[in-house]
């Protein structure tokens, strides 16, 4: 199943509408299990504004294969303004494969998501809401030394990361054996789950999730026990997978080769501060 988010009343991406905007709603179609956008999106409503896109392809939301049947709000309050965002962390190649036991039926973070307009595109961005940062702690940089010999973490965290000129990757391991590789280039971005865990589930599980763009600029990635969620150039890319390990991935290192790349450590608390 794929979703696509669509006005209510037409899913021609090529009109130009003069009339109050309302919210977007979500139609399913028979595809693959991804969430994508189809334009016009969203603009603020009860605005009577002019809206115009040539565009006529279907476009991902996330480029990663756990992130289905996202849920939009409605009613946020107007001083906040924001259009929010929350995704099914699951795929329905596998879905009813996965035992509770295996933390079944997890929700991606809140995102909030905006359309941005350049040149000749618009392109939907999705962050993690602002409070996030509420529970996410101190950041502590990582020196290349230190990365290259691998560090520690907590359960959960977010890498906040400024790639690098040369090709490198992120290697997340545990005590069994287990390894989640994130490739980062000048203009692809790679999740490598195959050798993550139990692969078993489905023959698309162990598959590399890669997207590619003009210039990769800024990374952030957030982990926990058994997903991770990366957001890429300020959250114009996205990418969400699941893994299901014995044991956490305790470890985070860089390949060898790697000779320039920044890494800011962040612990998330399980719990808000007071």
């Amino acid at each position: 199943m794929e979703q696509r988010l669509c006005w209510p009343t037409s899913s021609r991406p090529c009109s130009t509408i003069q009339r109050p905007l309302p919210c977007p709603v979500a139609c399913s179609f028979l595809l693959w299990p991804h969430t994508t956008f189809l334009l016009p999106l969203c603009l603020p409503r009860g605005c009577f504004l002019t809206f115009s896109t040539t565009q006529n392809d279907t476009r991902w939301i996330d480029f990663g294969a756990d992130n289905y049947a996202g849920v939009l709000y409605s009613n946020i309050p107007e001083k906040d303004g924001r259009h929010l965002f929350i995704g099914w962390m699951s795929n329905w190649a596998y879905a009813n494969k996965v035992s509770l036991v295996d933390r079944k039926n997890m929700m991606t973070l809140p995102r909030s998501i905006s359309l941005i307009s350049t040149v000749n595109d618009h392109i939907l961005a999705m962050r993690p809401v602002d409070e996030v940062s509420e529970v996410t702690g101190e950041g502590t940089p990582a020196s290349l030394e230190k990365l290259k010999s691998g560090f520690e973490t907590e359960t959960a965290y977010k890498l906040e990361i400024a790639p690098g000129t040369d090709d490198s990757q992120l290697i997340f391991t545990n005590t069994l054996g287990d390894s989640l590789v994130v490739g980062l280039s000048q203009n692809e971005i790679s999740i490598d789950r195959s050798r993550c865990g139990n692969v078993s589930l489905s023959d698309v599980f162990p598959r590399v999730h890669k997207v590619t763009m003009k210039r990769l600029e800024q990374v952030s990635i957030y982990m926990d026990r058994s997903s991770i969620e990366l957001f890429a150039n300020n959250g114009k890319v996205n990418m969400t997978d699941l893994f299901f390990t014995q044991a956490p991935l305790s470890k985070v290192f860089v390949s060898d080769d790697t000779n320039s790349i920044g890494v800011v450590y962040s612990p998330i608390s399980l719990t808000s501060k007071p």
